[in-house]
């Protein structure tokens, strides 16, 4: 259905095309650890600004600041087929390139779609607060930028897995140690099957990485058994996990602090 040339754009070995829609040069091109993002100019008052991180803070309303020479370096890229909700319904935009941009020095982060070489489609800060709703079948919805709803489906459930994975990480990134950050989770892969319950007694195996300056370090594979509480209660993984409501092999990312994430 797509040729070879529409699935180049959306490959990590295709970045010296991604680097252009990030306005960067040469130098990109021999490793891409800096691309600058220059957002576009929002077209309405009264909606949240995707500002220049050339020049200017990138963020929702509270969210992160950067200084106006920070870049954004791309951190995972992956083919998705997308849809913009309008009137209602969801509207197939085609098959476009999703990005998860950040610098982990400034702490700031974006969910980029684009197309082809050079086209911008539309943006998001990532926040502490950014909500990105994984769904059955390898879908996922978030807001961008504009308020305006996106669906998106990615062609594989590790593609899905791993970008929603980038997507917790920044989140949990994007807080620092700022205020009580104690948990955070990042839904990863939807269950299947009948989902749990109060009270029904759930095996959960996760995996305790450490995370240094943003990065994931080895993991060490545990095993634990739990009731299922909701989010309000505190299991043996802390408050918040909320196994409760979630489907056989569901898939979740856990920023702990001082632990750092757990993945179960």
């Amino acid at each position: 259905m797509f040729g070879g040339d529409d699935d180049d754009d959306f490959t990590p070995g295709s970045s010296s095309k991604l680097a252009s829609l990030f306005g960067a040069g040469k130098s990109s091109q021999e490793g891409n650890t800096s691309l600058t993002y220059t957002a576009p100019k929002q077209p309405k008052k009264g909606q949240l600004e995707s500002q220049s991180v050339k020049g200017q803070a990138v963020g929702q309303v509270g969210g992160p600041t950067v200084s106006s020479r920070a870049k954004l370096s791309i951190i995972t890229v992956k083919a998705v087929h997308a849809y913009k909700l309008a009137d209602g319904n969801y509207n197939a935009q085609g098959k476009l390139g999703a990005a998860v941009l950040g610098n982990a020095v400034s702490r700031v982060y974006q969910l980029l779609l684009y197309k082809g070489k050079q086209q911008h489609i539309t943006s998001a800060c990532i926040s502490p607060s950014f909500q990105f709703v994984v769904q059955a079948n390898n879908y996922a919805t978030f807001y961008d930028d504009q308020m305006q709803n996106w669906s998106v489906m990615f062609e594989s459930s590790g593609d899905a897995t791993e970008f929603a994975k980038e997507v917790g990480l920044a989140r949990s990134n994007a807080l620092g140690e700022q205020g009580d950050h104690n948990f955070m989770t990042q839904d990863l892969l939807f269950g299947v099957g009948s989902t749990a319950t109060e009270g029904d007694i759930v095996d959960v195996w996760y995996i305790v990485f450490p995370l240094t300056a943003g990065k994931l370090g080895g993991g060490e594979h545990h095993r634990l058994r739990e009731a299922a509480e909701s989010e309000a209660e505190e299991g043996e993984l802390g408050g918040g996990a909320g196994w409760s409501g979630k489907g056989l092999q569901a898939h979740d990312n856990i920023a702990t602090s001082p632990c750092g994430p757990m993945e179960g």
